[in-house]
């Protein structure tokens, strides 16, 4: 009576551990740099959901609100904070710090037409770049480079 045995030999085994390490270590660097472009993306959609709060909170409580980039602070009705949650996102902007909105959504000391925000990451090299106008408003702009 010959029983034919089942299962897996040790070298198969190996063989196939050998293959996935093969293939994780394609996928690694990809999945790496998937985490880090959802890191800048995130940074990027939260400022812009701060500076329309910031905006429409002036308008809907009819007072001036500031919203401070790079700020750790507590919000308040008036005073609203935003940074990013990631040391390797950083916001290029300057030397502005906040941004003052009016009660009718204008922004308040503006001296240029509009102002551009670049959120860059340093890993990727990529940066994110959004542009505020006088007039309070958000227009998207193409990805730049750090």
């Amino acid at each position: 009576m010959n029983k034919k045995n089942r299962g897996f030999t040790l070298i198969e085994l190996m063989v196939t551990i050998a293959v996935f390490g093969v293939i994780a270590a394609m996928a690694a660097p990809s999945f790496i740099n998937t985490i880090n472009q959802r890191q800048l993306d995130t940074a990027f959609r939260e400022l812009s959901i701060a500076m329309i709060n910031a905006r429409s909170q002036a308008v809907n409580i009819r007072q001036e609100v500031e919203l401070n980039l790079n700020s750790t602070a507590a919000n308040t009705e008036t005073v609203l904070n935003w940074r990013s949650k990631t040391s390797n996102v950083v916001l290029e902007n300057g030397s502005v710090t906040n941004i003052v909105f009016e009660p009718m959504g204008n922004v308040k000391s503006f001296n240029q037409t509009t102002m551009v925000f670049s959120i860059c990451h340093s890993d990727l090299g990529i940066s994110r770049r959004l542009q505020l106008s006088r007039l309070g408003t958000i227009t998207i702009l193409a990805e730049g480079t750090c």
